[in-house]
């Protein structure tokens, strides 16, 4: 970060506001919602019931 974005206040309010959009973005994501869905509790009951894949070779 730049001396300037360190000191002016209106640019580290722009970096901090840029930095929170980013934020809300990727909680937005579908992988997002893809995770919070798996671990909920009936989810990760249903899922002790089935195998995993198996990656060893």
């Amino acid at each position: 970060m730049g001396l300037a974005d360190q000191i002016y206040v209106f640019r580290r309010l722009k970096l901090n506001l840029t930095m929170q959009i980013a934020q809300w973005k990727s909680w937005l994501s579908p992988a997002q919602w893809a995770s919070f869905a798996g671990d909920i509790m009936p989810v990760r009951l249903i899922s002790g019931f089935f195998k995993g894949i198996d990656t060893k070779i």
